[in-house]
């Protein structure tokens, strides 16, 4: 039997992955996502300072995990156009390409794609395609549910449609409190799950269940402002990718390293060529630990980075950040919810 590494849906989900998910995960493609964390170089609360954070335990290998579960768990054969099977594989897949350090890489280098990355292996690389051989499975299929933001697809749905997909739902019960959620928060995500189903292809909340979901998305969001969106999180990130920018353009570093595993680019992070070429950017990314505060944070940058560096890192963090949670504010879901990433729209309340 395969499980996530995750409590939560240890707990709350009954069924077990296909048989077939076990020859697929011991695939090297997939074995390489166990050394890929999900949050690249942003912040959690158990590790001192980024490095550590490489080898943290929760990854893209254990996230596809719980993805393909929690597709396991909602699947309906009446209101989804394709088997469960392959509905589960697309689950399992649809990150397979990632490269180490997850999105961080893509945003390091333009021209990086996982999802292209993800389609060449799932047709060409000859240990999937044996698989898909024996179990007489198209990857077609698999992709079509792994990438395809197509009607009916719950696996993979356009942000701004107010419709969560299967990924990004996981993100909302799994995900966000892998890096440090409190036990309510963890409670109320398992209370959401038993409530929420597949209808015509869209996830639905059973109705009457509105004051749960508010209750489970403020515990969600100030998840996300302390350990993935908020400004600290995005100014790591971005000194991260000034670091990697810096060594390629020096030679060290190639876009396609970013497709081996995490530990080999690491290595070539902390090498004694790279301490030579870019001193300051791995400086900060030893000294930034969880105790710091996203001003704090800034003011190193200032103090450490070239003013023109410091600003690009700055700015970007209070761009694509979310607004810091507010403890005071009476009511600061309203505000949050107008500003939040797609990730975490509310599911849909279901209406006959």
């Amino acid at each position: 039997m395969i499980t996530s590494a995750d409590k939560l849906y240890a707990t709350a989900l009954e069924t077990e992955l296909p048989t077939i998910a076990q020859e697929v995960v011991a695939t090297r493609p997939f074995q390489r996502l166990f050394g890929i964390t999900h949050g690249g170089l942003k912040a959690d609360p158990v590790h001192n300072n980024a490095f550590e954070r490489l080898t943290a335990s929760h990854n893209r290998g254990n996230h596809s995990m719980s993805v393909a579960r929690l597709a396991n768990h909602l699947y309906n054969p009446d209101e989804l156009e394709v088997d469960r099977i392959h509905f589960v594989l697309g689950a399992l897949l649809h990150d397979l390409g990632h490269s180490a350090f997850s999105h961080f890489g893509e945003l390091a280098f333009e021209n990086l794609c996982h999802k292209e990355f993800t389609e060449d292996l799932i047709l060409n690389d000859p240990e999937l395609v044996a698989i898909w051989q024996k179990y007489c499975i198209d990857p077609k299929t698999i992709l079509k549910i792994a990438l395809e933001k197509t009607q009916g697809n719950p696996m993979t749905v356009k942000r701004d449609s107010g419709i969560i997909s299967l990924d990004h739902l996981n993100n909302c019960l799994f995900d966000n409190f892998q890096r440090g959620g409190d036990l309510r928060a963890k409670k109320l995500a398992q209370k959401l799950l038993s409530h929420t189903f597949i209808k015509r292809g869209i996830i639905y909340l059973e109705p009457g269940q509105e004051r749960l979901q508010t209750a489970f998305i403020r515990a969600s969001i100030k998840q996300n402002t302390d350990f993935v969106f908020g400004p600290k999180e995005i100014i790591l990130e971005q000194i991260g990718i000034e670091l990697v920018r810096k060594l390629h353009a020096a030679g060290l570093i190639q876009p396609e390293d970013l497709r081996r595993n995490q530990p080999y680019i690491t290595k070539k992070i902390l090498s004694k060529d790279a301490k030579d070429i870019a001193p300051a950017e791995i400086k900060l990314l030893k000294e930034t630990g969880p105790s710091l505060t996203a001003q704090e944070c800034s003011q190193r940058v200032t103090k450490v980075l070239d003013p023109n560096e410091a600003s690009r890192v700055i700015d970007s963090a209070y761009l694509f950040s979310i607004p810091v949670y507010d403890q005071e504010n009476p009511d600061p879901f309203t505000d949050l919810r107008r500003k939040i990433t797609g990730n975490y729209k509310i599911v849909l309340p279901y209406e006959n």
